[in-house]
């Protein structure tokens, strides 16, 4: 099994303001502790959603990158 790349998880890549709702919004790297809630969005909106597995694959996999968007102001 492959490592997960180094990346710091915790770091904001950037923020902007939701055109729609004016929140305040920040970008990450994904990271393992956000994959319960991602796999919750994944079953609610998709019909065929991505199993968990599939998530964590993409973490592993160097050529991938993937990106969870907050709302700054919500607690969880």
């Amino acid at each position: 099994m492959m490592a997960l790349k180094h990346l710091n998880f915790a770091a904001t890549l950037c923020t902007f303001k939701d055109p729609v709702t004016g929140r305040m919004l920040e970008m990450r790297y994904m990271s393992p502790d956000d994959l319960d809630q991602v796999c919750l969005l994944e079953e609610k909106i998709f019909p065929n959603p991505w199993p968990l597995n599939a998530f964590m694959s993409e973490l592993m996999a160097p050529y991938s990158h993937s990106f969870t968007v907050r709302d700054r102001d919500r607690k969880s």
